[in-house]
Order: structure tokens, then sequence, then C-alpha cells
């Protein structure tokens, strides 16, 4: 019976019925004075003013739920299009190469990995962006594989795993 939407639309019209029966039947001296006119006047102005103050904090709620909703949809969609796809790329330990602290990847993970960091490179931080950038867009392919720093995909990880506890964060917030 009572949404977000309709609280003020229903609580407001119940209060000034309420309001209305103290002010007619229990007398109140500052009022007692009033004609029936002004006292109507008073009652309308408290009814406005209660649809107003209700209506209000149910905009606010909504947009507030808006806000958590659109945030949660975002992060999800960084996860899935972003980091997912890159944390699947360096998730496997056999690729660290020891000696060169480097991890190899194959030409169609490097090109999707090239394809999302030039299609959204608003989802990474600047220092990560400017990392691939300068450093790992350019690599040549060597032996079948390139030749990924480490401390490029330890950023990369670190955001993930940013990424998905804040994710959770959201979650845990929004029920």
């Amino acid at each position: 019976m009572f949404t977000r939407g309709n609280r003020g639309i229903i609580l407001g019209p119940i209060l000034t019925v309420l309001f209305a029966v103290l002010l007619f039947v229990f007398p109140m001296s500052p009022l007692n004075a009033l004609a029936t006119k002004d006292k109507i006047q008073i009652i309308l102005s408290i009814t406005i003013t209660i649809f107003a103050i209700i209506e209000g904090a149910s905009i606010y709620s909504q947009v507030t739920a808006w806000n958590k909703r659109n945030l949660i949809e975002d992060t999800r969609n960084e996860l899935e299009n972003a980091f997912g796809p890159l944390y699947d790329i360096f998730n496997e330990d056999d690729r660290l190469d020891a000696e060169t602290r480097k991890y190899q990847i194959i030409l169609r993970e490097k090109l999707r990995m090239d394809n999302i960091f030039s299609t959204r490179p608003y989802m990474f931080k600047e220092k990560t962006y400017t990392f691939w950038k300068k450093e790992v867009s350019h690599l040549q392919l060597m032996d079948e594989t390139f030749l990924i720093p480490k401390d490029f995909v330890d950023l990369v990880i670190e955001e993930y795993e940013k990424k998905v506890a804040l994710y959770f964060q959201l979650l845990e917030k929004n029920n």
C-alpha cells in the first residue's frame, strides 16, 4: 500500500483529516477566536506543508535508490567488460616467467587486452591506462607470445580486486 511514490499522497490527507478533527472537536485557546474560514485556511496550509515535506522525502529516497542502482550497474559493467576479461588473462600462475618477471600471453589475448584498454580507457585509473599506453600497447611479439611486465599485471589485478570489493559492498548497502 505505502510505496515510496505514493506515501505523500496517502499520508498528507490522513494527517490533514486528523488535524481537522483535533481543531474542530477539541478547543485550542489560540484557535478559538478564529472564524471557520480562517481555520480552513490553516488546515489547507498545514496540508500543503505536510504534503510537500512527505513528497520531498519520498523524492529524495527515490533519487538515492536510483544513484545506488546506477553505481551498482556501473561497477558490474566495469567488471564484466574490462576487469573480468583482463583478470582471466592474467590469473594463471604458469604464465609468470620468474627470471624476467613478465607474464606471457598469446596474440589473441594481447589483442583482447588492447581492445579493452583502447575502447574503455575511462574504466581504468590514469596510472594503469598510462602504463598500458606507454609500455604495454607497443610490445613486440616474441616466440608467439608477448611479455607483459609484472608491475602492469599487479596494477590491473589490484584494480580488479578493489572493484569486486566495491561491488559486494554496494550490494550489501542496497539490501
